[in-house]
């Protein structure tokens, strides 16, 4: 009786995908195999800490104790968070896909621009938000009625509504009497 080898002894490689790395070194000591190198890399798929990839891929058969190299997910790639400030609602929502704004007042940034934003920088992961508030220009306030009143009173309540007040005095006329006011009342 003669008997011929068949040479060493085969394993075949499990698949690994979306088993965890610990996991992974379980099924391949299992089937009498070792890990070789694991790299990490990022994968918009698979979830972070699960196996992306094995090589030599699953299926394959190799010797006893051979070892299989595993690439680990990172998760999805972050993303850079660019800058906006400054720049239209229309160019921010562009350059920030997905991001969601709010208006507000603001004296100092033109209507349509973006006042700020949050996060101001950094990095965010595929489909989280950058918030943006956008500015409406400055706030627009009713000039009161003041035509009648005296000076004082009538300095005071344009005062009082946020405006700054310029006196001009003219002769022919009651002279602590407003008799005019530019812009005129009820103008926002």
């Amino acid at each position: 009786t003669i008997v011929v080898s068949k040479g060493p002894e085969r394993y075949e490689v499990p698949d690994l995908g979306g088993r965890t790395a610990s996991q992974a070194t379980a099924d391949l000591e299992a089937e009498h195999l070792g890990v070789g190198r694991t790299t990490r890399a990022y994968d918009a798929d698979v979830p972070k800490g699960q196996v992306v990839s094995s090589s030599p891929a699953a299926g394959t058969e190799l010797k006893r104790d051979a070892t299989v190299d595993i690439v680990v997910s990172r998760g999805p790639q972050p993303i850079a968070v660019p800058g906006v400030t400054g720049t239209t609602a229309e160019a921010a929502t562009t350059k920030i896909e997905g991001s969601r704004g709010d208006d507000a007042y603001s004296t100092t940034v033109p209507k349509g621009s973006v006042i700020s934003q949050s996060p101001a920088s950094g990095t965010l992961l595929p489909g989280e938000t950058v918030t943006i508030t956008v500015s409406k220009g400055p706030e627009m306030v009713a000039v009161p009625e003041v035509e009648g009143l005296s000076r004082s009173a009538a300095t005071k309540k344009l005062q009082d509504a946020g405006f700054k007040v310029s006196v001009q005095t003219f002769l022919g006329g009651p002279l602590d009497e407003v008799r005019a006011s530019r812009p005129s009342g009820g103008t926002a």
